[in-house]
């Protein structure tokens, strides 16, 4: 009699990669001077808003808006810089999420220090005076959403790290003021 052989295991189907999302590489000198996560709140009965469309600011073909956030009360500011794709002076709806690239559209523009030693682009920033900050933090990573919220209303959504890991999560909803900056 022919003895059992013992089964072949089968070869395990090969299973598509999943995709991980990439997880940021932090600078080794971090500009950031925050030490904890923050929570952003603007209020309409708190803070001020707005959108400044500088329209083809950077010779990109696309639209690039600055988005104002101050809250009088805890003395946080955030400005975020995005490029939209749409040459309209319309609230850029939508979601935008970090990148390097001004060239790219449909993305907010990471903050950094610009060639003369200023802060560019998108920046949390809370007050210690009137004329003095006491944290600064570029957003390094994360998105902004803008969605309507009803007649002349938007709600915008914060989930934002800076260059240290910090998370700086929040939102707005009220109305924004536009401003048009467009040159020609």
């Amino acid at each position: 009699p022919e003895e059992p052989t013992p089964e072949q295991p089968t070869p395990e189907e090969p299973t598509p990669e999943q995709p991980t999302p990439e997880e940021p590489v932090f600078p080794e000198n971090p500009l950031s001077t925050l030490d904890e996560d923050v929570e952003v709140v603007f209020s309409a009965d708190d803070s001020l808003s707005y959108a400044d469309c500088f329209g083809n600011y950077y010779d990109t073909d696309s639209y690039m808006w600055g988005l104002y956030f101050q809250n009088y009360t805890s003395k946080e500011q955030l400005y975020i810089e995005i490029m939209h794709s749409d040459f309209v002076y319309e609230m850029p709806l939508g979601s935008y999420t970090a990148s390097d690239d001004i060239y790219e559209t449909g993305v907010m523009i990471k903050g950094s220090i610009d060639v003369d030693g200023y802060q560019a682009y998108s920046w949390y920033t809370r007050l210690a005076t009137e004329a003095q900050s006491g944290a600064t933090a570029p957003i390094f990573d994360g998105s902004i959403t803008i969605e309507e919220a009803g007649e002349g209303l938007y709600k915008v959504t914060f989930d934002l790290v800076d260059d240290r890991g910090n998370k700086i999560v929040g939102d707005y909803e009220g109305r924004m003021v536009l401003e048009d900056f467009r040159i020609g």
